[in-house]
């Protein structure tokens, strides 16, 4: 069960995103202040690049599964199934 809560997608992008404000706040930076454009930027290119990611993923997903044999995607849909 733990296992399995720490291997969803949000886990690690928390973290990443969570140790790049702790990065930001080490340099001293004025978050709530002068530098909160810079704090603001760098996580929304994160969410950014994270979709593109995302969206990248599944098109690479597709464009193998469709390249598979048919008992290949057999296979996989029994596998999707038993899930």
């Amino acid at each position: 069960m733990l296992a399995n809560f720490l291997s969803t997608r949000w886990v690690p992008r928390a973290v990443a995103l969570g140790t790049i404000g702790i990065i930001l706040s080490m340099l001293n930076l004025d978050l709530e202040g002068d530098h909160f454009w810079a704090l603001s930027s760098i996580l929304a290119l994160c969410v950014v690049v994270e979709f593109l990611a995302y969206q990248a993923g599944i098109a690479t997903g597709m464009q193998i599964y469709y390249s598979l044999s048919p008992e290949q995607r057999a296979e996989i849909d029994r596998y999707i199934n038993e899930q």
